[in-house]
């Protein structure tokens, strides 16, 4: 995988790919705020060594609202991923909610959409969102809750017993379309 960054002008390189291969060439806008309003794109079956591509992006859709806790107070702080239905994507456009709760998750390509919030971010670490497991993209006035999870607690040992820091452990829902995905 190669990935880079576009200059001033636009233009961008990807190296180190395999001559003679064929790539598919995504263009992630999404600067990480959630304030970019450009929808990504991607063209399949590009041929290593080709030049001149032009990618013209788009203004895409928003998917807004405000997220409370179990008690209906806003929740502010938390990012808010938006990824498309049947899907994990790593790289999904997010909005962050402000000290109301409102939040605005913009540059999003029509379809329906997965809303959560991302253990990468750490902000709603043990928090499952209700209300946003199937959204349409140009929805607003969405009211989710952000509420405590259920846990699963262990210990991680050695083949002596002894406990092992620093050990990533992770869960994933064996289930498709279950909430709470991650790991710490």
């Amino acid at each position: 995988r190669s990935s880079v960054e576009t200059l001033q002008d636009g233009t961008f390189t990807l190296v180190g790919l395999e001559d003679g291969a064929s790539y598919t060439v995504l263009v992630s806008p999404h600067d990480g705020q959630g304030s970019n309003p450009y929808a990504k794109l991607q063209r399949p079956f590009v041929a290593a060594g080709t030049t001149g591509l032009e990618f013209v992006l788009q203004a895409g859709l928003t998917i807004a609202g405000v997220v409370v806790d179990a008690a209906g107070s806003p929740r502010q702080g938390l990012e808010i991923a938006a990824m498309p239905v049947g899907t994990e994507d790593p790289y999904a456009p997010i909005g962050r909610t402000e000290q109301d709760g409102k939040f605005e998750i913009r540059g999003l390509q029509p379809g329906r959409y997965r809303l959560a919030l991302p253990f990468w971010y750490g902000s709603g670490h043990g928090l499952l969102l209700s209300g946003a497991d199937d959204v349409a993209a140009g929805t607003s006035g969405l009211r989710l809750a952000a509420t405590d999870g259920a846990k699963i607690r262990g210990v991680v040992v050695d083949e002596n017993g002894a406990t092992l820091a620093g050990v990533e452990v992770g869960a994933r829902a064996a289930t498709p379309g279950v909430l709470g995905s991650t790991w710490t």
